[in-house]
């Protein structure tokens, strides 16, 4: 089978093995097509599948993950103006985007059964920049207004391909940079090309920050914004979780306001009873450690109250008979 794309004279290849399709050919072909929302319909070549327009409006990038006879393999299709410039196969070709320059990027999602995508990014005119397996999903991909750079991010995945960011250098045809996701996996990216930022977009209106050297600048904002999701559980974990540093750093009491705030939304969100036993146990201990001895007794009380085997009877008894 030859390679999906034309190859550049020189290039080197970037990926071994068999390759997942065939290149159909290299078109100028002056086509008429509708297209309504995100979908294009051509008929002279009996296709319906998704697009994406270039924001300058010349360049139409369309694909269908698979043909309407059923066939286990999909295809896709590049127009300039009103002329079908590159159509070509892949096994399963989603979530295309093409640059004002008509370099586009698309995922193949592949038809294996183990987690595993393929990344091109591709010249207007067929030939191949860039190929990238993964051993996981692809969960989205863009491509720079000016086409000179690309990002995909993957998800989850049992191996160290997945849940993480991949960023293209398209100038200069490689891969710059990997870093695993500090956040999850974004809906879409942007990208500033001036101030050299990549944006991780979501559909819930947040985004975070990558500079285009790798770095994550957002990640107290993220921090922060990830608590929205928490359940009483993720609270109760990242109190442990400070309790530890703090106990680790010899730290002053009062600094331990911090851990019964974290608590005490762990109770607001709501657990189980075991684990609001634990949670009243570990308030005493903490009020217990700034003295407060009447609010470390209340929540001793509490623990006691709801699971009688907590394990602080004896320190209860102690605290009320020295009062």
């Amino acid at each position: 089978m030859m390679s999906i794309f034309k190859k550049k004279p020189g290039k080197k290849e970037q990926s071994k093995g068999k390759q997942e399709g065939s290149i159909v050919s290299s078109l100028r072909k002056k086509v008429s097509f509708e297209i309504s929302d995100d979908s294009l319909i051509m008929n002279s070549f009996d296709f319906q599948g998704q697009c994406h327009c270039s924001e300058n409006g010349i360049y139409i990038l369309a694909w269908r993950d698979y043909t309407e006879m059923g066939e286990a393999t999909g295809d896709f299709l590049l127009i300039e103006n009103d002329t079908l410039i590159v159509r070509s196969k892949l096994q399963r070709p989603n979530d295309g985007k093409v640059s004002n320059s008509g370099v586009f990027v698309i995922s193949d999602w592949t038809w294996r059964e183990k987690p595993n995508g393929i990344i091109y990014i591709i010249e207007p005119d067929g030939n191949e920049i860039i190929q990238k397996k993964f051993e996981a999903h692809i969960a989205c991909n863009g491509i720079s207004v000016d086409g000179r750079y690309a990002a995909c991010a993957t998800a989850n995945s049992d191996n160290l391909d997945g849940n993480k960011i991949y960023f293209f250098d398209i100038t200069n045809e490689r891969l710059k940079w990997n870093k695993e996701l500090e956040s999850y996996p974004p809906d879409s990216f942007s990208f500033d090309t001036k101030n050299e930022t990549l944006f991780l977009e979501y559909n819930d209106g947040k985004r975070y920050r990558y500079n285009f050297d790798g770095v994550f600048m957002d990640s107290s904002k993220w921090e922060e914004d990830r608590k929205d999701q928490f359940s009483g559980y993720d609270w109760f974990y990242l109190a442990e979780e400070k309790q530890e540093e703090l106990d680790q750093s010899d730290a002053d009491p009062s600094q331990y306001n911090e851990i019964i705030s974290i608590l005490e939304k762990a109770l607001d969100k709501g657990v189980s009873e075991s684990w609001e036993s634990k949670i009243h146990r570990n308030l005493g201990e903490i009020y217990l450690k700034q003295n407060s001895i009447n609010n470390a007794i209340q929540q001793f009380e509490i623990a006691i109250s709801i699971n009688p085997k907590i394990g602080v009877r004896k320190t209860l008894e102690k605290l009320k008979s020295e009062k």
